[in-house]
């Protein structure tokens, strides 16, 4: 067991040592402290980065595939002319819907100019057949879908990041936009407003992504940008105001 006049002599020992630290040290510390606590409160103020507003995207065409099918048998017959990757006109016929007797009971036509793709059974259904009339792409639209909640804070103007579920981006990238309109009447429980792109379906890594009939994603809208400094303490100052 340690004898007690050892460890008070020690004691005495590490308060003398203590005891003749230089003044000049002493301050060198704090000075150096404060120095470097200067520099993370100006660096705090001067980096800012935005506030993102995450969002549903969906880019489509205005030009839709439109799709009609049919059970091969059944109580009612039908009869298409349609052969595969035919061209079809608007108001060509694509199905001639009939009873057992023989009365026509229905004509399906083609509302779209396009190509056709027949389709004998489906993975679910192989007695299920499909016709699609898939129209040139052409002008295409981009919506975001925005939370009611959040809707306030979206302004024309503000960029928005685009990453589409098809295509990663991580490896294509993402696609950069501006908000043109805010439609704030709610569809669905949520609030529409629509995108125009910087580069249209090029992404920032410089890569095209194929135009498709639609497209879906996630959309993050920046919002007004902040300091490090003010999303630090930004909150205290509003309860003490």
């Amino acid at each position: 067991m340690p004898d007690r006049l050892d460890f008070v002599e020690h004691s005495y020992e590490v308060e003398e040592i203590i005891g003749n630290v230089p003044p000049w040290l002493i301050r060198w510390g704090i000075m150096m402290f404060l120095f470097v606590f200067g520099i993370v409160i100006l660096c705090s103020t001067i980096i800012s980065f935005p506030s993102l507003l995450p969002s549903t995207v969906v880019i489509d065409t205005k030009n839709q595939p439109f799709k009609v099918s049919w059970l091969k048998d059944g109580a009612e017959l039908y009869k298409t002319d349609i052969k595969d990757g035919q061209t079809v006109k608007p108001t060509d016929t694509l199905l001639i819907e009939t009873n057992s007797s023989g009365k026509i009971t229905s004509v399906i036509t083609s509302p779209v100019l396009g190509k056709a793709i027949v389709l004998k059974g489906t993975e679910d259904n192989p007695r299920k057949n499909t016709i699609i009339v898939n129209p040139a792409l052409g002008n295409y639209e981009v919506r975001l879908y925005i939370k009611p909640e959040r809707v306030g804070e979206v302004l024309p103007n503000q960029k928005v990041m685009i990453n589409l579920a098809e295509y990663s981006a991580a490896t294509f990238g993402s696609l950069e936009g501006r908000i043109t309109e805010i439609i704030r009447i709610p569809v669905h429980d949520k609030y529409i407003a629509k995108v125009k792109l910087t580069d249209g379906l090029r992404t920032i890594k410089n890569k095209t992504i194929p135009l498709a009939s639609t497209l879906t994603g996630d959309g993050y809208i920046e919002l007004s940008k902040k300091n490090i400094f003010l999303r630090i303490f930004g909150s205290l100052f509003d309860r003490n105001s």
